[in-house]
């Protein structure tokens, strides 16, 4: 390390608009090595090193041949511990200049994202079937009717959230995404059935509505699992019509 009572110069570093970073790094690499010297004041020819006040030549007659050569050459075989701390230092400037030539690649990369950024997404993109499932999840969990797809207030809440989300229509929902869902409940109620157990018990419920007259049996299944938990799904669910006695409940129950 250099003693806290040596007195550094380090000469301006000043890029021009004609200098990149590669050469803007040269140059600082050369003044870095003038944190450890001083231009000799008798003859500027020379530099003082400032752990050992030895005087060492800057390589040339003129100015404008002199280099830093000597002056490094002298840091490494006299001073290895400075050596050491100056060719850490050089190191580290030459990897920020290498980031400073990846800069404008990486501000490339910025103006393509922001114009990725405002396209739309393909219907068959991950992004857009994860979105539209999760709508038909919605519709299904909360019996919303097909038309909130196209209603204003919803159309401007999924803008706000995603932007680039295209909403499929009313038709895609009924005829599409429902059936669809319809097939991977069915499938995963069969797949808990045939693991679990073999024992079941069975309820059957009967609601009617009080607005079209019509009359839904449904019919659910109860169970306990591996774990000792109790599982339930409704298994069918279909329009009843006629009295609701008993045997006309077990006729609609076997033709499910």
């Amino acid at each position: 390390m250099v003693p806290s009572s040596v007195r550094l110069v380090l000469p301006p570093v000043r890029q021009t608009r004609e200098e990149g970073p590669s050469m803007l790094w040269w140059r600082f690499k050369m003044s870095l090595v003038w944190t450890f010297f001083t231009v000799s004041t008798k003859d500027n020819k020379n530099a003082i090193c400032n752990a050992c006040k030895a005087e060492v030549s800057r390589g040339g007659a003129a100015a404008k041949s002199f280099n830093t050569s000597n002056l490094i050459s002298h840091l490494k075989f006299k001073h290895p511990d400075i050596y050491k701390e100056y060719a850490s230092k050089s190191g580290t400037s030459k990897q920020q200049a290498r980031d400073e030539r990846a800069t404008p690649a990486a501000g490339k990369t910025l103006i393509k994202q922001a114009f990725d950024s405002a396209l739309k997404y393909s219907k068959d993109s991950a992004k857009a079937k994860s979105i539209t499932r999760k709508i038909t999840e919605m519709i299904a969990l909360d019996d919303q009717p097909f038309s909130v797809v196209e209603d204003k207030g919803f159309r401007q809440l999924m803008d706000h959230i995603e932007p680039r989300y295209v909403m499929p229509s009313r038709h895609y929902f009924s005829h599409f995404g429902l059936p669809e869902l319809y097939e991977d409940v069915s499938a995963r109620i069969r797949e808990l059935l045939d693991n679990n157990t073999s024992d079941f018990s069975f309820t059957t419920d009967i609601w009617t509505s009080t607005v079209s007259q019509i009359s839904m049996l449904s019919l659910t299944a109860q169970w306990i699992n591996k774990d000792f938990i109790l599982q339930k799904a409704v298994l069918h669910a279909k329009n009843f019509s006629g009295s609701h006695t008993g045997i006309a409940i077990a006729n609609s129950i076997s033709t499910c």
